[in-house]
């Protein structure tokens, strides 16, 4: 796991900021910032029914919403943001109908009215500033939404006004994280957050059973409509075998990230159905660019030429991914021009490490991984085993996400397999490259810092014409890749399994919601 329209009074439409986050196309038409419902989901009933919900996902931080547990409060269709990206990627209304900005580092939120939290208390402007400005002041930022980016968040009778601390086009965009959850003032206690029918979603926390999981039940007085589920029982399970097997034994109705392996058992089992989701995400083996012997880029291209990233994908995968061909998906409009994958060249790691003075089999790393994402501990051995064709000995860690977090941070690590969603944070590349390879990054794992990159990012959140941002992250992405800053190996999508009653459930491009009003199961 991750630890981490636009009607606008000065002429600046934000639909045309936005991205279609599956295809990497910029959308059609000027969305309207206003709007009831944030869907043109189907109708449904209220029921007595519930179902089981095998998450990946795991609460790490004590619901800190600085944090990746926040996604989860999204996913559980507990905790909701002022605007969302819709299924679509396209920006819509959801606690705020419509924004505008009001000067060159102001915008303006104006709030949904009638909306209640799960306790009964109003959501209103006094509640979303003081939700906001708590992810200004916590010790540790939000990837997106930090004091690097917002000066501040203040009440406006009906509305929230929040100041950026540069000119920021993509102000929208930050509030539409999930890290910028919106719950009740009780949620946010003397030890933590404690997200307890403290939300406005559909579904509200009512029994917690930490680390094992929650219970939602259904909210009758939802702002968006009828709520077809009547509760749900979250299973918090970041063992992808065990994931399978809930689904398979029908202790679950819903497993998220099913393992590649148990795929086709799943598919051949009529009572199941496997749904798959593309993602703006890609793996990478990320570097660490701050000590030896990875600050040498030739140890790092060393590294990059011995992984052959069409195996990874089409032996060790089964051809279930596409091979990266850089940070972001070839077809993005902000890939550069003639991206393509790696290429083995073990010949050339070979004359790489000799000239940063490796002889064969001097060269010893530690390679981190975690399982959450159950196919990374394969891919790890696969590394492993192309970089001693190299002369390069690995050995391999795979533990809990959240036990390796801090050390990678802290850049007390070689090499880390990670899966990284470069639209997760704010649906633009820009939030994906300011937290990952900035010299202030707040998720710079590789540790990497270059000014004029920090200066490129710069120019490119103050620049209000897409097709000049999309070539300043390509720019960026082409920088990445031949200095080999880190190892982008393949583009994943979502495999979800689900008992074939389950009805209405689909897959978000940048997996922040799941359970939703109109997901139901049959008899």
């Amino acid at each position: 796991m991750l630890h981490r329209r636009s009607q606008l009074l000065g002429g600046l439409l934000v639909a045309t900021l936005i991205v279609t986050a599956c295809q990497g196309t910029t959308p059609s038409g000027t969305p309207s910032a206003t709007g009831v419902t944030p869907t043109d989901a189907p109708s449904v009933a209220p029921s007595d029914k519930t179902l089981t919900w095998a998450s990946r996902e795991t609460v790490d931080a004590a619901w800190a919403t600085e944090t990746d547990d926040a996604f989860l409060l999204t996913l559980s269709g507990v905790g909701e943001t002022l605007i969302r990206a819709g299924f679509n990627g396209e920006p819509e209304p959801f606690l705020a109908t419509e924004w505008s900005r009001t000067g060159d580092l102001t915008w303006e939120f104006t709030l949904r009215e009638g909306v209640a939290f799960h306790d009964g208390t109003p959501m209103d402007a006094d509640a979303v500033a003081a939700a906001l400005t708590y992810l200004l002041n916590v010790d540790a930022p939000a990837r997106s939404f930090n004091a690097t980016s917002i000066a501040s968040v203040e009440a406006s009778g009906d509305a929230v006004v929040v100041t950026s601390t540069g000119p920021n086009a993509l102000v929208p965009l930050y509030v539409a994280s999930p890290n910028t959850v919106i719950l009740a003032a009780k949620a946010y206690t003397a030890g933590g957050i404690d997200p307890t029918e403290a939300g406005t979603g559909p579904f509200a926390i009512t029994a917690q059973n930490l680390p094992q999981g929650f219970t939602l039940t259904r909210n009758d007085n939802y702002w968006g409509g009828e709520v077809a589920l009547a509760g749900i029982n979250v299973q918090l399970v970041p063992d992808g075998a065990t994931r399978a097997t809930l689904l398979q034994t029908g202790e679950a109705d819903i497993a998220s990230t099913l393992p590649i392996p148990t795929i086709p058992l799943i598919e051949a089992n009529g009572d199941l159905t496997v749904v798959r989701g593309q993602l703006a995400r890609t793996n990478s083996l990320y570097m660490n660019n701050s000590r030896a012997p990875t600050n040498d880029v030739k140890v790092r291209q060393a590294i990059q030429a011995a992984i052959d990233v069409d195996a990874i994908a089409n032996q060790v995968l089964e051809g279930a991914v596409a091979p990266a061909s850089g940070p972001f998906a070839a077809t993005a409009a902000w890939s550069p021009d003639g991206a393509a994958p790696i290429t083995l060249d073990v010949d050339r790691a070979k004359s790489l490490l000799a000239e940063a003075g490796f002889d064969e089999g001097e060269l010893k790393l530690s390679l981190w991984t975690y399982a959450a994402r159950a196919e990374l501990p394969d891919v790890a051995v696969a590394i492993q085993g192309m970089l001693a064709d190299a002369g390069i000995v690995v050995e391999i860690r795979v533990a809990d996400y959240a036990a390796m977090e801090a050390d990678v941070l802290g850049g007390n690590y070689d090499l880390f397999l990670l899966s990284r969603g470069y639209l997760t944070d704010i649906n633009d590349p820009a939030g994906f490259l300011r937290a990952d390879y900035t010299c202030a990054g707040t998720y710079n794992l590789s540790l990497f810092c270059d000014e004029a990159v920090d200066a490129q990012l710069e120019a490119a959140v103050s620049n209000e014409e897409p097709s000049a941002r999309y070539a300043i992250y390509a720019d960026i992405a082409a920088m990445l890749q031949e200095n080999a800053v880190d190892v982008f190996l393949y583009n994943p999508q979502e495999l979800a399994g689900t008992s074939s009653k389950v009805q209405n459930f689909k897959i978000h491009p940048m997996e922040h919601y799941l359970l939703t009003p109109e997901l139901t199961i049959g008899d």
